[in-house]
């Protein structure tokens, strides 16, 4: 009967998309191992390459607008002018990466909230900000399944500190700090904003993936969503006195195989990094 029916194309819907996830779950260790090499493949676990991202769960978001491109110096530097904003971004940390052109670096996440509002808006949530990367169907790049180098501005790995660092940590599970700026994709350091077209994500938002990481609004947990509302989830109070604010995205010192949409990590909210930026949203 009609009831039979539904339920069977139901399971089979299921059964499809759990097939789906685990193809893009096995693509994923392949792409790790592919970027680690034979040596320290030993990274390459489920809990390494998804780290915070499980578990998996849906949510439900209004209606919001956010921004195409991140800010850019240029536009910061607009604010400062304005009286409005800090000019310490500007000043602080190496000022190599600053140029009108690239996004903004050297940010703290108050310097970046300040910015969004004196633009009559404010930072994205982390569920805003990966719907604007992921869509609603869950895909692992901006633009679908499966890494395209023109795709997102993204680093690699220094083979030779890799080599002399990286045997002596494996065993404890930590990555060294030997992430480089790669520039097979046309860029060594950050790409202006729209220089990659083809990263687009659904909705057409540029550079979700490379380029810079993210602040967003939330405060930081390593279980994500699970424990926060179905509907318009955020993170406002921090858990167990912690005061980290979570940073979504890769950047452009991220190898691919950790370069992805749903790539989440909390740093301290006065903590300035060249490989950290922003961009802003508001409710419609």
């Amino acid at each position: 009967g009609f009831g039979a029916e539904v339920l069977t194309i139901s399971e089979s819907r299921e059964e499809d998309r759990a097939l789906r996830l685990k193809a893009i779950e096995t693509q994923a260790l392949l792409e790790c191992k592919r970027d680690f090499g034979t040596e320290l493949a030993g990274y390459c676990t489920d809990r390494y390459v998804w780290s915070s991202s499980l578990p998996r769960r849906s949510v439900h978001v209004d209606g919001f607008e956010i921004d195409r491109y991140e800010v850019t110096s240029a536009d910061y530097r607009e604010c400062v002018a304005a009286g409005a904003c800090d000019v310490a971004p500007l000043v602080s940390g190496d000022t190599r990466y600053i140029r009108d052109q690239w996004p903004l670096v050297n940010v703290t996440w108050l310097e970046a909230a300040k910015y969004c509002g004196y633009r009559g808006k404010r930072l994205p949530t982390e569920a805003e900000w990966e719907k604007a990367a992921r869509g609603t169907d869950g895909r692992r790049w901006p633009w679908g399944s499966f890494y395209r180098r023109d795709g997102g501005n993204l680093g690699r790995l220094d083979s030779l500190a890799m080599r002399t660092l990286g045997a002596i940590q494996l065993g404890r599970g930590r990555l060294p700090e030997t992430l480089v700026g790669d520039d097979s994709d046309g860029y060594a350091v950050m790409a202006p904003r729209g220089s990659m077209p083809w990263g687009k994500s659904p909705y057409g938002v540029m550079n979700m993936i490379g380029n810079v990481s993210e602040w967003v609004a939330d405060y930081y947990s390593e279980s994500g969503y699970k424990d926060l509302p179905a509907i318009n989830p955020i993170r406002s109070v921090p858990v167990a006195g912690e005061k980290w604010r979570a940073v979504r995205g890769a950047s452009w010192l991220l190898i691919p195989s950790l370069g992805r949409p749903f790539k989440r990590r909390g740093l301290l909210p006065t903590k300035r990094r060249i490989d950290v930026g922003f961009r802003c949203a508001r409710s419609t």
